[in-house]
């Protein structure tokens, strides 16, 4: 089993390394929550992590030169998740982003939420709902590009699932500069979406979404 290393890790590995030339006192430093708190910040963690794999996987004859392109033009990973409904979108882009340390952008989720403000923008995403339309592109884009421009998602980088779903959306993604690094196409066979779409239920209190037979709910839950 691969094991991810923490900051803490990072600096353990590095003082064996080097304790022979190395000042304990910097290491005290180096643990200090000031600095701890900057690591956090600025997810010094998820860019040490994606530097390290491309060196370890492209075995650069000159490393330091090499790292030292990467850092200046490092820029974190961004992808999407697409595919038919009832496929494991989410279930995919949630386990990708636990993997890698990314943020997961789900957007169903970001709609739902957005509804249950009393925000200009989740108003009249509810004015929609109440009249049984679909709300429209413009306000999920919003929403979207809200989401994927703030800190946490441009320090650590995202997985998306639930949008784009056209390409005019896909193009308008592009034409903000929000466009993925990668598209991960999930092919499900139509019985397949058939019977997950038939026996999937939700609970309205936790937003959890279960299969009757493969995944069935708690007993006693609030299901629908």
């Amino acid at each position: 089993m691969s094991h991810v290393l923490s900051t803490e890790d990072l600096i353990d590995t590095a003082y064996s390394s080097l304790k022979d030339d190395f000042d304990p006192a910097l290491l005290t430093t180096i643990r200090a929550p000031l600095v701890q708190n900057y690591a956090s910040k600025e997810h010094v963690e998820a860019m040490l992590r994606q530097i390290l794999l491309r060196i370890l996987l492209d075995r650069p004859e000159h490393p330091v030169p090499y790292m030292i392109d990467l850092i200046k033009e490092y820029r974190p990973r961004t992808a999407v998740v697409i595919g038919p409904p009832a496929s494991g979108k989410r279930t995919l882009a949630e386990g990708i982003a636990n993997r890698l340390g990314l943020e997961h952008v789900c957007v169903a989720d970001l709609v739902e939420g957005m509804k249950m403000t009393q925000t200009d923008l989740g108003m009249r995403m509810r004015e929609y709902e109440e009249q049984g339309l679909d709300v429209p592109d413009e306000l999920v884009e919003t929403l979207v590009t809200t989401r994927l421009r703030e800190r946490d998602c441009t320090g650590k980088g995202w997985v998306m699932d639930g949008w784009p779903r056209t390409a005019q959306q896909a193009r308008n993604l592009r034409a903000l500069g929000l466009d993925p690094q990668a598209v991960l196409v999930m092919e499900v066979p139509d019985q397949v979406v058939e019977d997950r779409v038939s026996f999937r239920v939700l609970d309205p209190e936790t937003n959890t979404l279960y299969h009757t037979y493969a995944n069935p709910p708690p007993l006693g839950g609030g299901i629908r």
